[in-house]
This record gives C-alpha cells, structure tokens and sequence, in this order.
C-alpha cells in the first residue's frame, strides 16, 4: 500500500476512534512510524487530509448509488442494501459525528461538505424512488420527498446515536457492531411502514434476523 494510502488509512480509523479533535498529524505519523515530514509532504495540513477522506467518502457514495439504484424484489435485498449504508456511514463515522467541530474549525472544508452533504440526500431520494418503482412503497412526489429527508437525518444520524447508547462502539472501521446496524434497520423499516404496499406489508414489516446482517459484513 503506498504512503499516502496508507495515511488516508491511519487516519480514518484515529478519527472514527477518537474524534478529529482528539488527533493530530503527529499522533498520525507516530502510528504510522513514519516521520511527520513525510505525512505533510503528502498532505499538508490536518483540513487536507480531512478534505481528502471527504472525497474517499464521496467515491464510496457514488459506488453506493450504482448498487442503490437496482430494483428491490424481496426484503432480504432491502436489508442488505440497507446494511451497506449503515456500514459506508459506520466506516466513515467521523463525517457528521464530528461536523459541527470540523466546519467551525476548517472553514474551507465546509464547500466540500455540503458536496457531500448533497450526495447522501440525493442517495436517500434515490432509494426511496426506487422503492416506489419497485412496486414496494406508495407515495407522491411530495411524500417521497418527505421521506427521503427524514431517511438521510436518521441514517447519517444514526452511527453517533448508537455510539451515544453504546450499541456501536467501535474502534476500528472494520469492526462492526451487528446489533447496531440490526436495529438501525428496523428503525428505517419502521419508517417505511405506513407507506408499503398492503400487498407487501407483512413480508417488509418483518425484524431483520441478526444473522442475515453477520453474514452480509
């Protein structure tokens, strides 16, 4: 893995772990065994490799819409595909966990935040669309617009809700708390109830067996 990516890498996992204010690009170096010279030849400051995750975070989402944007035929591949969401935002837990922090003290990350910001919204309306073509939700315009907006606050949300209540506690991005993400599910399924298709209410209504989602990370 090439230095840079191997930054990227480090960092990530000591911000979701720790929160950005708690990590410096010392401590980041420190971890890598590298010196701080070498970290700063690649970024040169802590707001750019900030920026630079953003972006990672911003291909994911994009990679995320293409898998999004498949029909939905049963439940088990709304669970799934509702499991990769939670887990994108669980990888890169720090984004909206750590905003308020992050864009008060680097105004100039605050642009590509709202990029971001925008591509996680329109990812949520996607969904919902989609549902709707799928023949599984039944809702106008404005509903689906209504519900896509309180999709994306719950599940950009939800990460730091259950760090908060310690169901997720993590702290490495590639550790993964089943149950959070089980009842981060249920939660979003929840909210899809009242407007499912009575045809396919009851299949869509049922819990999300924890070992479906064990399997599926």
């Amino acid at each position: 893995m090439k230095t840079r990516d191997r930054i990227l890498l480090t960092a990530l996992e000591a911000f979701s772990a720790r929160g950005v204010a708690g990590v410096s690009t010392n401590q980041i170096a420190d971890e890598m065994e590298i010196s701080p010279g070498n970290l700063h030849y690649h970024f040169n400051s802590k707001a750019e490799l900030i920026k630079a995750l953003y972006l990672c975070f911003n291909q994911d989402i994009l990679s995320y819409t293409r898998t999004s944007e498949r029909p939905v035929r049963t439940p088990q591949e709304l669970w799934l595909l509702l499991a990769l969401s939670f887990q994108l935002l669980a990888k890169y837990r720090f984004v909206f966990r750590d905003a308020s922090y992050v864009l008060n003290r680097y105004p100039e990350l605050r642009r590509p935040f709202a990029t971001l910001l925008r591509q996680t919204r329109e990812s949520s309306q996607r969904f919902c669309r989609g549902l709707v073509a799928s023949g599984i939700l039944d809702a106008d315009s404005d509903t689906q617009e209504a519900l896509a907006q309180g999709l994306h606050l719950q599940i950009t949300q939800w990460v730091g809700y259950a760090d908060l209540l310690q169901l997720g506690r993590v702290t490495h991005q590639d550790e993964q708390d089943p149950f959070a993400l089980v009842e981060g599910i249920n939660q979003v399924l929840h909210r899809l109830h009242p407007y499912l298709r009575p045809e396919v209410r009851e299949a869509f209504t049922k819990p999300v067996p924890a070992e479906v989602i064990k399997e599926a990370i």
